[in-house]
């Protein structure tokens, strides 16, 4: 019975509404973070009013939403051609290209609005991605100087940060300077986090990787593929004698609990254990001073389930197509 009344409502009553009841639902399903519900809906508002600009904006919010990041490239460029001076809009394209890695084209859209601190952002992000880096830091503090002077601290702000984490730019004290008066002015439990972590006195350094001080890794900032990348790091710092409290997301743990070299493995939803000094896992290359032509190769920093092994080892001796 309940299956008939969806089929009714679907067939019956939805083709039935206008299309800002469409929008409304959309964005009821953005609140619930249903994206694909959301983009389904909006599609159907685009079919009553496809010209319809704000609508447009959505869909491409939605696809982006989605990973479907070519598809929302597209609808943002169709925006633009009838919008051109739609700075939002640059900035969520210029983000959109970075999300594929059209770095070059990233740059080219970002260069149509130099005013907006967000298309700044993924300026930088385009000029890091192509290997730009001094430009790409003289881009970011651009983009940094123009947070502060819209007070737009919720925002874009944090991403901003974890870029100078990784281009190692803390070392210099001035940039801490300035990133101070936005965190008293921000008042999210991101920022407070930041804030403390990144206090000179509580950040890392390299004199200060001695036997027996207890290290707080963070390693729930970036994606797995770079956890995986960065985590010898940890293992460095256990061969100096530190112990090791790694926060990484609930899907690793089991993972890095086969990791003999970690003494202590907790999640963002749990709380932090006292600690001596502080590192962004991703920030490990400045701390042992990394360049291309001295990262240490490793035997083993990561280790596998015994039991997952031995299942797939069987596994896949059954099937003989080529393996990479």
């Amino acid at each position: 019975m309940r299956r008939l009344i969806c089929i009714f409502v679907m067939f019956f009553c939805l083709p039935c509404l206008s299309a800002d009841k469409y929008i409304k639902l959309a964005v009821g399903a953005k609140a619930e973070r249903n994206f694909k519900k959301a983009l389904f809906f909006c599609n159907l508002a685009l079919e009553k009013e496809p010209d319809n600009l704000n609508f447009l904006r959505s869909q491409a919010f939605f696809l982006r939403r989605n990973d479907l990041f070519s598809q929302a490239e597209e609808v943002y460029k169709k925006v633009l051609q009838k919008d051109p001076n739609d700075s939002a809009n640059i900035a969520n394209l210029c983000h959109v290209l970075l999300l594929q890695n059209k770095f070059e084209q990233s740059e080219e859209c970002a260069n149509m609005d130099l005013s907006n601190p967000y298309v700044l952002f993924f300026y930088g992000e385009a000029l890091r991605g192509m290997g730009r880096h001094e430009e790409a830091w003289s881009v970011l503090r651009r983009s940094l100087n123009l947070f502060k002077k819209r007070d737009l601290y919720a925002g874009g702000f944090f991403n901003l940060y974890s870029d100078f984490l990784v281009m190692s730019l803390f070392d210099d004290p001035i940039v801490y300077d300035e990133f101070e008066p936005m965190f008293n002015q921000t008042k999210t439990r991101e920022a407070e986090y930041d804030y403390v972590c990144l206090k000179p006195e509580n950040r890392l350094t390299h004199d200060r990787c001695l036997p027996g001080n207890r290290i707080l890794l963070d390693a729930s900032a970036v994606g797995f593929g770079d956890v995986f990348m960065f985590m010898r790091y940890a293992y460095f710092l256990k061969l100096m004698g530190c112990k090791i409290f790694l926060k990484t997301y609930p899907e690793l743990v089991a993972l890095f609990k086969l990791c003999p070299y970690l003494d202590y493995i907790f999640t963002q939803v749990q709380k932090e254990p006292e600690y001596d000094y502080f590192l962004f896992l991703i920030d490990g290359p400045r701390i042992f001073k990394t360049t291309y032509s001295s990262i240490v190769e490793l035997d083993q920093y990561l280790y596998a389930d015994e039991n997952l092994k031995n299942y797939w080892s069987k596994i896949l001796k059954k099937d003989k197509n080529f393996k990479v």
